[in-house]
């Protein structure tokens, strides 16, 4: 159930925002994701999914 619902969020995200303009923000933050072990790859995943829809909503 946790990878469907990401699986819909992103896939809101890349209806909503030009891939262009998204894709620079989400390899920073997946890179700085990359740099914290004591995540799982779904707490990454999902938080990386907050920050994007953080960015957003700004």
């Amino acid at each position: 159930m946790l990878e469907v619902s990401f699986l819909l969020e992103v896939s809101f995200l890349l209806e909503v925002l030009p891939l262009e303009e998204e894709l620079p923000f989400l390899l920073e933050e997946l890179f700085f994701l990359l740099e914290l072990p004591f995540l799982s790859l779904e707490e990454e995943l999902f938080f990386l999914l907050e920050l994007s829809l953080e960015e957003l909503a700004l």
